[in-house]
């Protein structure tokens, strides 16, 4: 399934974790633990680490683990309709200066701290969970 840029952009409204105050069944605080986990697991089997290093300072290199890591964390949270690697790119590109920083050191955070809920929460993972 093909995402065009403005499809991508109109799901940019809120965290990828609902924290509202109407009562859940799973406390959020385990969906942080479980959503910890799991990226954990993916980022050892993947060689993420390595493939950071491996990309250096080459943009190219760097969008394509980076539009890895955003169909991960989609695919956690959105299941099958989780974000593609060739439609991440395309967010990826649009991104500014800043937001793409953020999402650097939030892969740092989740490599370094295995604490992927910065990450999750930055504002390139505002994906509604259709």
């Amino acid at each position: 399934m093909e995402v065009d840029s403005e499809t991508l952009h109109s799901q940019i409204l809120q965290p990828a974790f609902n924290l509202s105050p109407l009562p859940s069944l799973v406390d959020p605080a385990d969906e942080f633990v479980a959503f910890n986990k799991s990226m954990n697991k993916w980022s050892s089997r993947s060689l993420l680490s390595t493939r950071i290093e491996n990309a250096g300072d080459d943009p190219e290199e760097q969008e394509e683990v980076f539009a890895d890591i955003i169909s991960a964390v989609t695919q956690e949270k959105m299941g099958s309709k989780a974000i593609l690697p060739r439609d991440a790119r395309k967010l990826i590109k649009d991104l500014d200066d800043d937001a793409l920083k953020e999402l650097q050191e939030g892969v740092n955070a989740g490599i370094d701290n295995h604490d992927w809920t910065s990450l999750a929460s930055h504002r390139t993972f505002s994906l509604i969970s259709c």
